[in-house]
C-alpha cells in the first residue's frame, strides 16, 4: 500500500469536513478513530483502498464513498483525558467505569505494529494482545 493511516484519532476537526479523507487508490486506513467531526468521519473519494478496523462515531455521516466491512464500527470510543492528552480509551483495568469498544479491536497483535511499547490507557500500561484502535501514547 502506497499511503497508510494507521492507529490515529481525530475529534472535532473544526473547519474540516472530515476526520480522514482518502484521495488515492490503494491506501491502507486501519485502526483509526474519527469522532464528532463536522460532516464525515472517513470519506473515500476514490475506490480501491483498504479501510478496515476503524471506529467512526458521531459524525453527520460516519462512512462515505465506500461500503464499510464488518470490522469497522460506529460506537462511542469513550475517550478520556490522561497524563499526555485527550485520546486515551476508557478501560476498566485503568480505573474507569466503562470499557471502550475500541479496546482489542484491531487486526493483529500490538507487537506487529510496534505498539506494545505504547499505551491507550490512562495508567500507562502497555497495549498487549490485540492492538487497540486509535492513538497510542508513549509510556515514558
Amino acid at each position: 500500500m502506497a499511503n497508510s493511516i494507521i492507529n490515529c484519532a481525530t475529534e472535532s476537526s473544526v473547519g474540516y469536513s472530515a476526520g480522514i479523507v482518502i484521495d488515492s487508490t490503494n491506501a491502507l486506513v486501519q485502526s483509526n478513530i474519527t469522532a464528532n467531526n463536522s460532516t464525515y468521519g472517513i470519506r473515500a473519494l476514490k475506490e480501491g483502498s483498504e479501510i478496515t478496523y476503524n471506529d467512526s462515531y458521531g459524525n453527520l455521516e460516519n462512512f462515505n464513498g465506500f461500503s464499510p466491512d464488518t470490522s469497522n464500527i460506529s460506537e462511542n470510543p469513550l475517550f478520556v483525558t490522561g497524563p499526555k492528552g485527550n485520546f486515551y480509551l476508557s478501560q476498566i483495568l485503568a480505573g474507569q467505569t466503562e470499557e471502550s469498544p475500541c479496546v482489542n479491536r484491531g487486526p493483529a497483535p500490538a507487537s506487529d505494529y510496534g505498539l506494545d511499547i505504547r499505551t491507550t490507557r490512562t495508567d500507562g500500561v502497555n497495549d498487549d494482545g490485540t492492538v487497540d484502535m486509535g492513538y497510542h501514547y508513549k509510556i515514558k
